[in-house]
């Protein structure tokens, strides 16, 4: 039967919602008066979709969420708030899942049942996270499924601890900087002939798919800083012109008073031409106010920046010392389980008689409203609503 082949397309893939997930709603519109965007607080928050895949939305309404992307799920969102409301600008919506349809456990773990779902879940940490494996030894010698037990231990936390420090080194590159994510030096093999090729791929994608968020998010302000510029340029050559008028009139004003004093001139006249300089007067302010507000959104802007940037970094920095605890922590436990073997040489001898229990995983997946059963590895990607199966035995070798 086929295994399932790791799915390294997660994070390219489009991943379609479903009945029981959950989306963080942003809305926003760009006020061409204030020169800034402004956010629709009434309509953002969490939203889940209903058991029968509909999503409702103040202001946008119900409408059929199930199937359907983020990015389509936005579009619809601000097609309904476009015509709805009858906004002149469309307004712009994001959207991400915050909360996955959860994947269920059963068969031989400490803990069955549903289990949290998060992107890049294989079938190995939806294990650890259901309590780890139960045990099939209690009928033979307590010593044999001591050491079986713990040879067991060891060859898990072997695996566990090339995932995090694979992990730690992406975070350092990330902390970094780095353009590239370089594949740690010398790496181990996971117990089941799963390379841990596979492992740094999962974290180079995550680690490009990052970067590249980080880049557009800073492609846009800086595009929207060009376009502020362009309009201060504007404003400064406009408002240049409109010295230069002032000046005139004025000097007009000016003359003119001295003809009507002399009785060469009419005093309509120099009305007129005092009523043309306090307009001209006007529009030169209004124009050092457009200027002001530009410069005041320029600011605005390299404070955000400054703060994405510092954002980013804090919450890298904040990962990178939570995966170098875990780390320390899996080295410690590797230690213990080693002198508890150590500590006994019958137990050592043995686990090495029968150094791996076997471990086999099946899958029960729906997709398109038609079930299917496969077989799956440890590395195997699972998706929401995933039934997983596990099944723990002795080799036949065993007796």
């Amino acid at each position: 039967m086929a295994i399932f082949s790791v799915q390294m397309a997660w994070s390219q893939e489009a991943y379609r919602l479903g009945p029981g997930d959950r989306i963080a709603l942003r809305v926003l519109s760009w006020d061409r008066i204030e020169l800034q965007f402004v956010e629709f607080n009434a309509l953002g928050g969490e939203y889940a979709v209903g058991p029968d895949g509909y999503l409702m939305v103040p202001a946008a309404g119900r409408f059929e969420a199930a199937g359907l992307t983020v990015e389509e799920i936005a579009d619809e969102v601000t097609d309904r708030l476009e015509s709805g409301l009858g906004l002149a600008d469309a307004p712009s919506a994001s959207v991400e899942v915050v909360g996955f349809r959860p994947v269920y456990l059963l068969g031989d773990v400490a803990q069955p049942g549903p289990i949290e779902f998060a992107p890049g879940l294989t079938v190995q940490q939806a294990v650890a996270l259901a309590g780890g494996t139960r045990q099939v030894f209690d009928n033979g010698p307590e010593g044999m499924a001591a050491a079986l037990r713990a040879v067991g231990t060891l060859r898990e936390l072997g695996q566990t601890l090339v995932r995090q420090q694979v992990r730690a080194a992406r975070l350092q590159a990330e902390r970094d900087g780095a353009e590239t994510f370089a594949q740690p030096s010398p790496m181990d093999h996971f117990g089941d002939g799963t390379s841990t090729e596979t492992v740094y791929e999962l974290e180079r994608s995550l680690f490009e798919s990052r970067r590249e968020a980080q880049k557009r998010a800073l492609a846009a302000l800086d595009s929207t800083r060009s376009v502020l510029e362009t309009e201060i340029a504007n404003l400064e050559e406009k408002l240049s012109g409109q010295a230069r008028q002032v000046a005139i009139v004025k000097e007009s004003v000016g003359n003119m008073e001295s003809l009507v004093d002399r009785g060469l001139a009419t005093s309509p006249t120099f009305v007129s031409l005092q009523r043309q300089l306090i307009d001209l007067e006007n529009r030169e302010l209004d124009t050092e106010t457009n200027v002001f507000r530009a410069r005041q959104a320029i600011s605005e802007l390299e404070s955000d920046r400054v703060e994405l940037e510092a954002g980013r970094q804090l919450e890298v920095l904040r990962e990178l010392q939570n995966s170098e605890a875990e780390i320390q922590q899996t080295l410690a436990r590797q230690d213990t389980v080693r002198q508890l073997l150590v500590g006994s040489q019958a137990l050592l001898d043995e686990a090495s008689r029968f150094p791996e229990v076997l471990i086999s995983y099946r899958v029960t997946r729906t997709e398109g409203g038609l079930s299917r059963q496969m077989d799956a590895a440890a590395a195997t990607v699972l998706k929401p609503s995933d039934v997983l199966e596990v099944t723990v035995s002795l080799p036949e070798s065993a007796g």
